[in-house]
């Protein structure tokens, strides 16, 4: 058994950091500097754009826990973080110009803490949920993996609850809300999360039918290049107090089998 322990504690100030990488992924900052590989444990400071490459992700962490994975041809810029007292209270803001992106939102403290990430049509509100956006010529799309978000649009805002619950909109308003299967959801998942995403949901379907367990260790030996890639669950504080004091704590723990 490996286990890992990371405290996140969130300082003022504090940039998001980059969790993982595949392909070619490029930073550019605000300033109009020029643009540089983004690698690993790399901070990206607000302003930042990342650009990811065809068949090229990333996943970046933020401060208070909650984590973007970005898809192939993908651009998103990491906004300002505001800070409040106690350290935990705090307003984050993305945009995503282009792309497709999953984000999961830790639960934030306050009725003043806000999570949003904008695109061309839209802003999606978040808290303590999981998401997938998409942003493209065609317009934009929202669809819920677990827990509720709230979109608006000027005057109009509109809840998508429940995993599946999705809807698109481009400058002319919001399509009618609709629910996609979990099949759909997978292929989705698959799309922004590349090969991470491939592996968890080949773990869960190998679980209920799939190659001998001798196959199935020698392909996770082959696979497995992070903890992130097995890391696909809620975040949440774990300590009475933790949310008060702005940290959280995450423990990985990857089983190996003998060989």
């Amino acid at each position: 058994m490996i286990a890992a322990t990371f405290a996140l504690c969130l300082a003022l100030g504090a940039d998001a950091t980059v969790v993982s990488v595949t392909g070619k992924v490029d930073i550019e900052p605000e300033a109009g500097g020029a643009a540089h590989a983004l690698v690993r444990f790399a901070t990206v400071p607000a302003g930042s754009t990342l650009v990811t490459y065809e068949g090229a992700f990333a996943a970046v962490r933020f401060p208070d826990g909650s984590l973007i994975r970005l898809g192939e041809r993908t651009r998103l810029t990491v906004g300002r973080v505001e800070q409040h007292e106690p350290a935990a209270r705090r307003n984050t803001k993305v945009r995503l110009a282009v792309g497709k992106v999953w984000a999961r939102v830790m639960d934030l403290f306050g009725d003043d803490s806000r999570f949003e990430l904008e695109t061309p049509n839209a802003v999606a509100g978040v808290r303590g949920t999981a998401f997938f956006a998409t942003a493209n010529d065609r317009g934009d799309s929202f669809t819920v993996d677990f827990g509720a978000i709230g979109i608006s649009r000027g005057s109009f805002a509109l809840d998508l609850g429940g995993a599946g619950a999705s809807t698109s909109t481009t400058a002319q308003g919001f399509a009618p809300p609709a629910r996609m299967s979990p099949e759909a959801l997978t292929r989705l998942r698959a799309q922004v999360s590349g090969p991470s995403g491939a592996l968890v949901d080949r773990l869960r379907h190998d679980a209920v039918a799939g190659p001998p367990p001798a196959a199935r260790r020698e392909s996770l030996r082959r696979t497995l290049t992070g903890p992130d890639g097995v890391a696909d669950t809620p975040l949440a504080p774990t300590r009475p107090g933790a949310q008060l004091r702005g940290t959280a704590e995450v423990t990985v723990r990857v089983q190996m089998p003998a060989r």
